[in-house]
């Protein structure tokens, strides 16, 4: 018997010239969303590291939201000029 393994591919998070997609989505819109049954928090932590992105805010929403089958992340810039969102869940980044 044979069952298939997904696992999360990180290099769809890099863009064709080498720059991170998250960072290039939050420098044009507020707040990222993101669902996806193979992105895992270790995978967007080592992301963050492998681009040093410390301007940036993770919130894991997967169990806020009682998600079981995909996770749920939303990712904001620390430096723009609003109220920190309340979001719930827990901060990952």
């Amino acid at each position: 018997m044979f069952l298939p393994v997904r696992s999360f591919n990180p290099e769809c998070l890099v863009t064709s010239n080498g720059r991170s997609v998250i960072s290039c989505l939050v420098e044009n819109c507020d707040y990222l969303a993101i669902e996806d049954a193979d992105l895992r928090p270790q995978d967007l932590v080592d992301h963050m590291k492998t681009f040093s992105l410390h301007s940036i805010t993770i919130q894991d929403l997967t169990k806020a939201l009682g998600l079981t089958g995909n996770q749920a992340y939303v990712i904001w810039l620390k430096n723009k000029p609003r109220e920190e969102p309340s979001f719930g869940g827990e901060r990952i980044w």
